[in-house]
């Protein structure tokens, strides 16, 4: 299945109603090895299949069951909309609808909210949506919302690959709900005791809007080292000098913005080996003005000092051999 200048050639569009008016869930469009999930806000789901006159492809299979659900539910497509119960109606009494949305490990949630109109109260103790930074609603929240105002803060972002959202209301006034999207965005917090990518999208825009995109690899025990190989680098050159001052990867030894810097990389030319003193990287790519970026490739390990072993399998002559790697 393929996209074309934007525009869906061939491939999948799964709907969240009985038709393609109803708000859109996501499309599928390239070879999809793992596993996609969609579920719909009420009763209804509506899939469409597309194709033009040029290319062939294996097409698709999926499978579908019913869930003792109205409202909610399990999101893992790269991207998607969410919507409360009867959008763009009211929504019901006493709701209580949880969406739990979760995309590739190396990426974080990016929401973004299109239309916004639950019942207001004194710290929204009525009617609200509540975003929680996890996978429970244990998690740290990142947003308690209620009224008929988008959120200051219209996008939101994850620190990792999961996000859970919840909407509750109580049993006297309604509103029309809300309307949101969900993408798959750059940066990540991993921590982790194994090997992996990062990687950004081809082409990616990042700006101030986007905060930038940043990540944080870090060991599972505090005596590890992390070893930041790149595979594919390509920051357009400005002509504005050899600063690396507009556009640029930045890679610094610790887990903020504020750690000692390692790096700065605004080239083609792939850089040597990094790794980290501590037990943790801190990757950034930085577009000041936010136009055009370009894109990067990197992989990850995690090495023991204390252990003189790498957990790719390998294992160093001596815990020395470990750090130099």
């Amino acid at each position: 299945m393929t996209l074309g200048m934007g525009r869906l050639l061939d491939g999948s569009v799964v709907y969240g109603g009985p038709d393609d008016t109803a708000p859109l869930l996501g499309e599928l469009c390239t070879n999809q090895k793992s596993t996609v999930k969609y579920t719909s806000s009420g009763e209804n789901m509506y899939l469409r299949f597309i194709s033009d006159s040029s290319f062939v492809g294996k097409g698709f299979r999926a499978s579908y069951k019913t869930v003792d659900s109205h409202c909610g539910g399990k999101m893992m497509s790269p991207f998607g909309q969410i919507h409360s119960s009867n959008y763009p109606d009211n929504y019901g009494h006493n709701d209580d609808c949880m969406w739990y949305i979760e995309v590739d490990q190396n990426h974080v949630v990016k929401l973004s909210f299109i239309d916004f109109d639950i019942e207001a109260g004194y710290n929204c103790s009525y009617d609200y949506l509540r975003i929680f930074d996890g996978n429970t609603t244990d998690s740290p929240i990142l947003l308690t919302h209620c009224g008929n105002q988008l959120p200051n803060q219209t996008a939101i972002k994850s620190t990792g690959n999961k996000m859970t959202i919840r909407m509750k209301s109580d049993g006297s006034r309604s509103a029309k709900g809300f309307l949101a999207n969900y993408t798959m965005s750059c940066g990540a917090r991993i921590v982790t005791e194994d090997s992996g990518m990062i990687q950004t999208q081809e082409s990616l825009n990042v700006d101030r809007s986007n905060m930038n995109c940043s990540w944080i690899i870090m060991g599972s025990q505090p005596d590890d080292h992390v070893t930041l190989t790149f595979t594919h680098l390509s920051v357009p050159d400005t002509g504005f000098g050899s600063e690396c001052n507009y556009y640029y990867i930045e890679v610094r030894d610790g887990e903020d913005k504020d750690s000692p810097q390692i790096g700065k990389y605004c080239s083609t030319r792939i850089p040597a080996h990094i790794t980290s003193q501590g037990s943790a990287l801190f990757v950034q790519a930085v577009a000041v003005y936010g136009y055009h970026f370009g894109n990067f490739e990197a992989t990850y390990s995690v090495l023991s000092s204390v252990r003189g072993t790498a957990r790719l399998g390998e294992r160093p002559s001596n815990p020395s051999d470990a750090l130099k790697r």
